[in-house]
């Protein structure tokens, strides 16, 4: 005689949902180094942040395209003016925050009035990379936006 299939009862997801996560939030480094944009992006770059690193001016104003939450400058005072251009042509004038490391530009003053002009604001390291963290932390991005430029 045959045995009568057995019944099983069908699987229950035991998956626990989460919450919907916030989109990470976007970092954009430009350097005309690779070894300080590696230092910038150690010193930035968490889990929880996207972070891009470009050392070509074109390629910066492309990135900006994407809408990153702010932008990180770390290039030579012959470059800088070439690449707040880029970037302002990528994002519009006042669409995304932009930090200049200033360290390097202590020895073209005259660079000053053209900071204003793209609206990117001058920080040494240390500032730097405190307003970055600070711009780009998970839950602090959209309240601070306005205070940071």
């Amino acid at each position: 005689m045959n045995a009568a299939p057995a019944l099983v009862a069908p699987e229950v997801s035991r998956r626990r949902t989460s919450p919907p996560t916030a989109p990470r939030a976007s970092l954009l480094i430009v350097s005309d180094s690779t070894d300080r944009l590696a230092t910038l992006r150690a010193s930035l770059g968490r889990g929880e942040i996207e972070v891009t690193g470009v050392t070509d001016p074109e390629e910066a104003a492309r990135a900006c395209r994407a809408g990153p939450d702010l932008v990180v400058v770390d290039v030579g005072p012959e470059h800088l003016i070439g690449v707040l251009k880029d970037i302002r042509a990528g994002t519009g004038p006042e669409r995304i925050p932009v930090l200049v490391e200033a360290g390097r530009l202590a020895a073209a003053p005259n660079l000053a009035g053209a900071l204003l002009k793209y609206r990117a604001m001058p920080c040494g390291r240390a500032d730097l990379i405190k307003l970055a963290r600070c711009r780009i932390t998970p839950g602090a991005r959209g309240q601070r936006a306005g205070k940071l430029l």
